[in-house]
């Protein structure tokens, strides 16, 4: 869950701090239902093609503050 909005995020090029991690999961539930927290395939496909790396620093990021 928390990879998928570190990724919307980044795909919408948006600062994946964790106010705006947190508001990308927010609004994933509320257009998704809960269903989304157990398949992040729902977030969608177009997410995927951003980088591992970059999705990885911005979780290591996170994870520090």
């Amino acid at each position: 869950m928390l990879t998928m909005a570190a990724r919307h995020c980044l795909y919408f090029k948006i600062e994946p701090i964790f106010p705006n991690v947190k508001k990308a999961i927010r609004c994933a539930v509320l257009n998704n239902g809960k269903s989304i927290i157990d398949f992040p395939e729902l977030w969608g496909d177009d997410l995927m093609e951003v980088n591992q790396v970059e999705v990885n620093k911005a979780l290591r990021l996170l994870k520090l503050t």
